[in-house]
């Protein structure tokens, strides 16, 4: 049973202002402890991520990245082994240069050649076989997130197990996302995964991260906590339970379904609904203490 709330993050690239720098100072100030950052960091100009590692370094904030090639894939379908092995360099370019990246995890790849509702084995397998051998040893862990139904088959702790039997011999995790969780045990057709909490602890892998936003249980529409139905008290009471050492991010955005994804920082009041499921988070997490 773990007491002390982990790590706290926000998704930087669900925030724009002036630099990444900047949006590194206005997660500071707003005292989360963690940042998580997604491929894109990679094309930040050179002063600016020198200067944002700095202040990462500094505030010892908690590092995540999200390593997904799904949008870069080759033509013929397969993964393209260059920006493969730039991400990688990035990521351990953030190591470095941070004080320490915690895990590397990237979303389940589908091919265009794929039927809908799949989940490409060998692909993800090729994947995570190219993350291990870049990052192991340099400590970062690396995982894949859930999805949920719809998506690509990788939902149900049976999906997960099957995936952990591919990959034998690699030490590998996830990353949960509670709101994708959150359409499966309400809207899955797997009946024997229906309640957040229950179903967190029958995960077979470890977690490095959880990501966090709201919805009403049947589309993934990435709003603050406390919009939908997502049962965050159990949740949070499982990870409690199950014992968690790495982050949770906050992963809400300005309008997914509108197709507007980042909050100014720069705009008086636009980041509140971020700062609200930071508190919720908080509360949450404070009060079982107190009922303990």
């Amino acid at each position: 049973m773990i007491k002390s709330l982990p790590p706290l993050g926000v998704c930087a690239w669900l925030l724009k202002g002036k630099s990444l720098t900047a949006r590194i100072e206005w997660i500071i100030k707003n005292k989360f402890t963690g940042v998580s950052f997604l491929q894109g960091v990679m094309d930040t100009e050179a002063k600016d991520r020198r200067d944002a590692a700095a202040a990462i370094k500094a505030a010892k904030l908690n590092v995540t990245y999200h390593g997904n090639v799904h949008h870069k894939l080759t033509n013929s379908g397969e993964l393209d082994l260059e920006f493969v092995k730039k991400l990688v360099e990035d990521v351990k370019w953030w190591n470095e240069n941070t004080g320490g990246v915690y895990s590397c995890c990237f979303d389940p790849i589908k091919t265009p050649k794929d039927p809908p509702g799949t989940f490409n084995v060998k692909i993800n397998k090729e994947y995570m076989t190219l993350l291990n051998f870049g990052l192991k040893n340099h400590g970062v862990k690396i995982g894949i997130e859930n999805v949920f139904e719809g998506a690509a088959k990788f939902y149900t702790a049976d999906d997960i197990l099957n995936f952990i039997k591919e990959c034998a011999g690699m030490d590998i995790g996830m990353l949960f996302d509670a709101a994708h969780a959150n359409i499966h045990v309400r809207s899955g057709n797997y009946k024997k995964e229906n309640e957040l909490g229950a179903y967190y602890k029958t995960l077979p892998l470890p977690v490095w991260e959880l990501h966090f936003s709201d919805n009403l249980g049947k589309k993934d529409e990435h709003r603050e906590l406390g919009y939908g139905n997502l049962d965050l008290a159990a949740l949070l009471g499982a990870v409690k339970e199950k014992g968690f050492a790495g982050q949770l991010s906050i992963e809400v955005c300005k309008d997914i379904l509108a197709g507007e994804y980042s909050f100014d920082i720069d705009i008086p009041g636009e980041t509140d609904p971020v700062l609200r499921s930071r508190d919720k988070i908080i509360s949450i997490w404070n009060n079982a203490n107190e009922k303990q």
